[in-house]
């Protein structure tokens, strides 16, 4: 049975996989595996371990991700072995421990949970009460100010304690009155859901005792997203036994030497502390001086990749370093491609950056491939103005990892294999595993491929892609130096847009269909807008960013603000352009060379609170 596990696991996954016990904090790019392990992990401690299912305790961040993880488990285990395991999102478990226990602080088991449309309409009642005008005290703001409190774990009393400004003073006052409103109607909102659970565990430690006694493991996927409150329900329900496994994302890394620039010059990412100034993008090209927190330096040991472009810049960082690229189609660059389609599996192929669309017209070579075969995504592997090669990398990658170069769709194609041939042989061959293997070698990351398909409709298949575009808004403020984030979603689809209303506001799109487009000033509200509207749609977020200038093609008109996409460092490949900083403004680069090499040693990382970028 053991081996059984195993064999599908790298050495490092092994590794977690068979802790012995204790507190495990695993740190991988996305991609990677990383729910893999925390699956095969759970199978791993009641098969070989004999700890019983009841026992364990996993937590996830969507209910899609908890649906998924449940298959998983129920694959490796079988349905009866697994169902006794908790596996859910942490708010799911929560609403599970105060219908069990709420009556200790005064929650009945009947309690109703309100979505985000039914707490703006309390919250709107509760400033007509006060007599707060909504033009002065906007309901969505309010509203933002309350949950961003309670993530971390402040109660109405301590936030007030620390309010400052007549904006938090009045959220203040509407908080105590949601608040006395949600009682009084039997009540709790989604972010009640972890800090009443807190408070239960707070003041009936006899309680927070029964759970820890049963929870012998508690397991966290995407620790990286936890707020503060998650944190503090995680370290209560795993203090008794302290086997405690937590998997992240450990994106945005850059070793010693790494010189960062501020108002006054630059200085190596090593000497920075919490509250150093720093240079951040802020939209159009624009630099703002902004704090800065320093994350704690981390050992590491592996690739890094170093970026040249054009103008003489250079940059070092992990693979996973994000940074603000762009695709081009360039005639004299060739392509090697990784290519998948949903139910169909990977191809390895290669195309010229430029081909001809019809008589007279061109367009990009991989957006041609990408739609003839009806695919999902493709992931640059290699470009080169050698054609020779593009083809001998297309060899030497397909028969290296076993992936095929035969098309995933062969519809009005000329070839003996039909549909279903195709299929058989997508699914016979296991390229998903595969393709993880040959991006992980090339230091590259599956979630982020360089061209997507288009969202829309292709018979019972639909895509839907929503746009999360950073400092995307096309107005400026006065009081603040950057622009808004937008988020976007363009579709179609009754069953989906109702689903959508329920929580956010909808119109009728010009061009077909629906559509939600708005903006907010955090970033991180924004995000987690757009994350969610993924979730209720089945579609997927996509990244972007407006960060340079606008480029003006001609005399006549308004430049155009080019949109890049946020990838990761290893995926910037020769004939891509990259965003860069040139006398004091953010425009554009062409990169000319990328190298990888061996680093040993610490990494370091700032956040920048809203604008999320540095120098």
């Amino acid at each position: 049975m053991t081996e059984r596990l195993l064999s599908s696991l790298n050495p490092q996954q092994r590794e977690a996989v068979q802790h012995p016990g204790g507190p495990l904090l695993i740190l991988a790019g996305a991609g990677s595996g990383k729910t893999r392990v925390l699956t095969h992990r759970i199978a791993y401690l009641i098969r070989e371990r004999g700890v019983k299912p009841g026992r364990i305790l996993a937590v996830t961040f969507t209910n899609k991700a908890a649906h998924e993880m449940r298959e998983r488990v129920d694959a490796l285990l079988g349905g009866a072995v697994a169902r006794p395991i908790w596996i859910g999102t942490f708010h799911a478990i929560c609403s599970r421990v105060l219908r069990a226990d709420g009556a200790h602080i005064g929650i009945p088991s009947t309690f109703t949970i309100y979505d985000e449309e039914d707490q703006r309409r309390v919250i709107r009642d509760c400033l007509a009460d006060l007599r707060l005008d909504e033009r002065r005290y906007p309901p969505a703001v309010i509203h933002a100010m309350i949950g961003r409190a309670k993530d971390e774990a402040l109660d109405p009393g301590r936030y007030a304690a620390r309010a400052s400004t007549f904006m938090e003073e009045a959220a203040v006052r509407v908080w105590r009155a949601y608040e006395a409103e949600l009682r009084a109607r039997g009540a709790l909102d989604f972010d009640d859901l972890l800090c009443e659970t807190l408070r239960l565990f707070e003041t009936h430690p006899d309680v927070l005792r029964r759970y820890q006694e049963r929870f012998e493991h508690v397991l966290v996927d995407e620790y990286q997203d936890t707020n503060h409150a998650q944190y503090l329900l995680v370290r209560a329900l795993a203090g008794l036994h302290r086997n405690v496994t937590v998997v992240g994302d450990d994106d945005q890394c850059l070793p010693a030497g790494a010189l960062i620039t501020g108002p006054d010059g630059t200085r190596p990412i090593e000497t920075l502390g919490d509250g150093a100034v720093v240079l951040a993008a802020c939209g159009a090209g624009g630099l703002t001086p902004a704090p800065a927190v320093a994350h704690p330096a981390r050992p590491y040991q592996g690739p890094v990749v170093t970026v040249r472009t054009r103008g003489g810049f250079h940059l070092t960082a992990t693979p996973n370093h994000l940074v603000f690229g762009r695709f081009i189609p360039r005639a004299d660059v060739h392509h090697v491609y990784l290519m998948h389609r949903r139910g169909m599996g990977y191809r390895i192929g290669r195309s010229s950056g430029v081909r001809r669309r019809s008589p007279g017209e061109w367009d990009s070579g991989l957006s041609l491939c990408l739609n003839g075969e009806a695919a999902d995504r493709v992931w640059v592997l290699a470009a080169t103005a050698d054609e020779g090669e593009a083809a001998r990398l297309e060899q030497v990658y397909a028969f290296r990892y076993g992936i095929p170069t035969t098309v995933v769709h062969v519809n009005g194609r000329r070839t003996r294999l039909g549909h279903t041939h195709v299929a058989c042989g997508s699914r016979d061959m296991e390229t998903e595993e595969r393709a993880a293997r040959l991006l992980a070698d090339l230091a590259m990351s599956p979630a982020y491929p360089h061209v997507r398909a288009d969202a829309g409709i292709r018979g019972d298949t639909t895509r839907r892609l929503v746009h999360f575009t950073m400092f995307g808004d096309h107005r400026a403020y006065r009081r603040r130096p950057w622009r808004d984030h937008r988020v976007q979603l363009v579709t179609s689809g009754d069953d989906a847009r109702a689903r959508v209303e329920r929580e956010y506001p909808t119109r009728t799109s010009r061009a077909a269909g629906w559509c939600v487009e708005t903006a907010r000033r955090d970033y991180d509200v924004g995000w987690h807008m757009a994350r969610h509207l993924a979730a209720l749609v089945d579609g997927e977020p996509v990244l972007r960013a407006r960060v340079c200038e606008a480029r003006t093609p001609g005399r006549s008109g308004p430049g155009v603000r080019p949109v890049h996409t946020i990838l990761p460092l290893g995926h910037m490949h020769p004939g891509m352009m990259l965003a860069v900083v040139k006398d004091g403004r953010v425009v554009e680069d062409e990169v000319l060379s990328r190298t990888l090499e061996r680093y040993e040693g610490p990494v370091y990382d700032l956040d920048v609170a809203d604008l999320r970028t540095y120098v």
